[in-house]
């Protein structure tokens, strides 16, 4: 119905025009020249059809005044273009179009994004317990050699840890060698104070009076025994984990596994090994501090020296710096000593000066060597004798005891040569050992020297003075003589 009403209005308005013309042709009227059409200025661009991304914007005008007399209108009323920049212009995250960054690991100044370098604090470890790497938008925690990263804490280097070292060391072999004192060998001890990771030190010790050292086997020796043939020098005290290797459990120590397997503790110092006696003759009835012998020892540990002692009998002998000398007043093969077959035995010992000192105790025969002795105790059984005894007659028997003979021997007469060194002026003989009378005898005491010699060698002899008593005997009247026969009467005994 519309469109009807506007095709109507249009022919009323087209056929007044047509008279017009008609009357200005009539009047010779030209028309005006063509009139393009005029339009509007652009409008502002639209915004951009997409925020994060290239998009499309667009601007329109508008015709103010439309083509007349035929003129044309060749302007577009619309136009578009690209807008916008990739992402937005933004480094990292565009949206809505704002920019913003990945975090954590960047900073954010406009549409731009910057590294934060998270190791620069700390000393440049940042928040790395030990090596901080900084990478674009990010960091790394590194661990040095011996550490490995803490899977609780990715941040943490935790060290390797060796564990307890002490199975790397041996119990001493069962032939180790022993004396008297004690084993020679002992089992090394590991001391961990700081712990047994990366880094740490054990110390090894050794008991009091052993030393750190390398022992091997040496054929037809027990362990240990040959003290020349320990290895003290090239061992060290103290031994560093040096694991780098998850699982690793092997040489993980600065010193090799087999290596420390020969480690063991030695004792420092070894008794003597031998004592000598160079002398062993006592002469009977030597002085004392006679020298017996001298005394020399030998040591495996070099350059050590030697203090001597006598353990028995220490009344008859004595160790007077390296010699052995006697204190035993007037020593005797036959006295109240017991030897056997003249032999004394002496105990001595030897102890050396390293540490702890050890000993070594010897016993050494001492031959008592026999000197001969004069003969003693020369005595005469009988010494009174009448004076009219005849000649040959026997006063009395000499005996004596040997100074070589046994404690408690009675007096005898074998063995000694008897002889009379004054005779009293030869009234008196000697006989084998009986003194008798050798010619008419004087009343009195008379003295005569005895001389007993032995038959040892040298011979040694003795004198004795003895007294005889020559004593007077009434003797039977020879001659009887009556000098008056008379007698006066009236006489009388007194």
């Amino acid at each position: 119905m519309a469109s009807r009403l506007f095709i109507l209005l249009l022919i009323l308005m087209l056929f007044p025009e047509e008279k017009a013309w008609r009357r200005r042709r009539r009047r010779r009227w030209d028309p005006p020249p063509p009139q393009d059409c005029t339009v509007s200025g652009w409008s502002a661009w639209s915004l951009c059809s997409q925020n994060c991304r290239i998009g499309t914007q667009s601007r329109t005008r508008t015709v103010l005044t439309a083509e007349s007399w035929g003129g044309s209108c060749p302007y577009h009323l619309s136009e578009q273009q690209s807008c916008g920049l990739i992402n937005g212009g933004c480094d990292q995250i565009c949206h809505n179009g704002k920019c913003s960054c990945q975090v954590p690991g960047y900073t954010q100044s406009g549409n731009k994004c910057y590294d934060i370098n998270e190791c620069a604090p700390n000393g440049g470890k940042g928040p790395c317990s030990h090596i901080c790497k900084n990478t674009v938008g990010r960091y790394n925690c590194k661990c040095p050699a011996g550490y490995y990263l803490s899977t609780s804490d990715p941040h943490q280097c935790l060290a390797y840890d060796c564990g307890d070292p002490a199975a790397l060391f041996n119990a001493c072999p069962s032939d180790s060698y022993s004396d008297r004192i004690s084993s020679v060998c002992a089992k090394v001890t590991a001391s961990c104070l700081q712990g047994t990771t990366y880094n740490e030190q054990c110390s090894l010790t050794c008991p009091q009076n052993y030393a750190l050292a390398k022992i091997a086997a040496q054929p037809n020796k027990k362990f240990g025994e040959e003290y020349s043939s320990v290895d003290f020098p090239s061992v060290i005290s103290t031994i560093t984990c040096q694991k780098t290797q998850a699982g690793k459990t092997s040489n993980i120590w600065d010193v090799f596994d087999n290596e420390l397997g020969n480690y063991y503790c030695r004792r420092t110092n070894d008794p003597p090994v031998n004592l000598h006696l160079h002398g062993s003759d006592l002469l009977e009835h030597a002085a004392v501090g006679t020298t017996i012998g001298t005394l020399s020892s030998q040591d495996m540990q070099p350059g050590q020296r030697f203090v001597y002692t006598v353990k028995y009998p220490i009344a008859l002998v004595a160790a007077q710096g390296d010699k052995l000398i006697s204190v035993w007043d007037n020593p005797i093969l036959n006295g109240n000593v017991f030897l056997n077959n003249g032999i004394l035995s002496v105990t001595i010992r030897s102890t050396d000066d390293g540490i702890p000192p050890m000993w070594l105790e010897k016993t050494f025969p001492i031959k008592v060597v026999n000197v001969n002795n004069p003969p003693e105790q020369v005595t005469l059984s009988n010494s009174d004798i009448f004076k009219n005894a005849t000649t040959g007659t026997v006063i009395g028997e000499l005996t004596a005891v040997d100074g070589d003979d046994p404690p408690n021997t009675d007096p005898h007469s074998a063995n000694f040569k008897w002889e009379l060194v004054n005779d009293g002026n030869g009234q008196f003989g000697i006989t084998a050992n009986k003194i008798t009378v050798a010619q008419s005898l004087t009343t009195g005491l008379v003295k005569i020297t005895v001389r007993c010699t032995d038959f040892g060698n040298p011979v040694k002899q003795a004198t004795e003075d003895f007294i005889i008593n020559v004593l007077n005997v009434n003797d039977v009247p020879h001659s009887l003589t009556l000098t008056s026969t008379t007698v006066h009467e009236n006489d009388y005994c007194a």
